[in-house]
């Protein structure tokens, strides 16, 4: 049996004070992998990944998923 798993599509966060990428990460994915944020942010927190701001609005990228094939 086949199961097709949709994407999920991309949210925003807006930065509170005492954020930290890794942290919004965390609480955004479930993991402290900031990179995916990063990178989709870049134009906005720039080439310092320490150096987000209260009041940022960031996006924050889905998890990428596929079809997958499951036996029962």
């Amino acid at each position: 049996m086949e199961r097709v798993i949709p994407e999920r599509s991309a949210s925003v966060y807006t930065v509170k004070k005492y954020d930290t990428l890794s942290g919004i990460a965390r609480q955004q994915t479930g993991s402290a992998d900031y990179a995916a944020i990063w990178a989709q942010n870049r134009d906005i927190i720039g080439d310092n990944p320490n150096a987000i701001t209260p009041g940022m609005v960031l996006t924050i990228p889905g998890s990428e998923t596929s079809q997958e094939e499951e036996n029962w």
